[in-house]
């Protein structure tokens, strides 16, 4: 190894390394397992893996404590350079970053607005429009005098919250995007959605607020729930956190459903599924700023496709009944999700520009 690559090393057995690094390393350890690769007592390899498995991120499935590993990841550790093993990227391939606050304001007039990404969110008042922190949105005539139509709307990498002209709160998730006058009227409070949102909504009886997307409508009084509605998703679901909606669609249902917290809805093309114990938490997650995962490996690349804005091609066979579980931050780079996915399966990833190669 040359200096760089030992500065590399013995930065990730002091637990200095950044999680590029750490992935980086480990994944060495995936691809080169020889246990007779390098010489060292028992006790040496110990002290090093103690070393090397606190530098690693936490993962639901935990590395195997025995001398064969040991072994392996202490070998890997000194070779792996020298072999030139980049398992999930290649010499020159940057790692992905996650996503952020990005999104595209569309006024009446057809303008676009690329919005602040330092900003969370912006803020409808009825009036005009700010950010959150009360500063103005560049390019918007906040005289209020008509009623517009906006859209906001996230590209694949992006998330951004909105509050409505009644009070009522929405965080849009990646490639999503909400339509919604300037102020409302006298009559219902009417949005229209595609992709995934959350809502807080404001309680006005006397005023209904409804959510049109892909089929399906919500009436609402005053409550929280998450609907995705992804254009090319084969499912709506309709997750209720508390209050009470009622939903109505396409499929001939005239009476609707209304659904109790903790339930959610899901709809095909051509079924209605009712589902009693939502996992709320896992469905909210991306609001709150991480995934967690209890869920099949194609669900998991959906999301990780959009909030890493990347395309997903898979290679093989995968057993669509298998569950994946986990929970990690939206924050990390792509390479520490799949290097987590990877250590609790028989997965394995390659990424190549922005395609991300999905084997077994």
């Amino acid at each position: 190894m040359d200096s760089k690559e030992q500065e590399l090393l013995k930065k990730y057995l002091e637990g200095k390394s950044t999680e590029t690094e750490n992935a980086l390393l480990e994944s060495w350890y995936l691809k080169y397992k020889d246990p007779g690769a390098m010489e060292a007592s028992e006790e040496e390899i110990k002290i090093r893996y103690t070393k090397i498995a606190k530098a690693l991120p936490v993962t639901k499935k935990p590395l195997q404590s025995n001398l064969m590993l040991w072994k392996g990841l202490a070998a890997a550790c000194l070779v792996a350079f020298t072999l030139g093993v980049y398992f999930y990227f290649g010499n020159k391939q940057v790692d992905i970053a996650p996503g952020g606050n990005r999104a595209i304001l569309q006024i009446a007039n057809g303008k676009k607005i690329d919005l602040n990404s330092q900003k969370d969110g912006i803020i409808n008042d009825g009036t005009g429009l700010s950010y959150e922190d009360g500063s103005p949105v560049d390019g918007v005539d906040n005289n209020g005098a008509e009623i517009q139509e906006l859209n906001l709307s996230t590209p694949n990498g992006g998330q951004y919250q909105l509050t409505l002209s009644d009070g009522t709160k929405v965080w849009l998730n990646a490639a999503s995007s909400i339509t919604y006058p300037s102020r409302f009227g006298n009559k219902n409070r009417v949005v229209k959605v595609i992709g995934e949102a959350y809502f807080e909504v404001a309680h006005i009886s006397s005023r209904p607020f409804v959510v049109e997307s892909k089929g399906q409508t919500l009436f609402v009084l005053g409550t929280g729930f998450n609907i995705a509605a992804y254009p090319n998703d084969r499912l709506i679901k309709t997750t209720l956190v508390h209050g009470k909606v009622k939903i109505t669609n396409n499929l001939g249902d005239k009476k609707g459903t209304i659904l109790s917290p903790g339930q959610q809805l899901q709809v095909s093309a051509n079924e209605i599924k009712l589902i009693n114990d939502a996992d709320i938490e896992e469905i909210t997650a991306w609001r709150d700023g991480y995934f967690k995962f209890s869920e099949s490996l194609e669900s998991i690349m959906s999301k990780i496709s959009r909030w890493y804005d990347v395309d997903i091609i898979y290679q093989g066979n995968f057993d669509g009944n298998l569950k994946f579980l986990g929970k990690v931050s939206r924050t990390k780079n792509l390479s520490a999700i799949l290097e987590i996915i990877e250590s609790a399966s028989n997965v394995h990833f390659k990424v190549e520009g922005r395609s991300v190669i999905v084997m077994n």
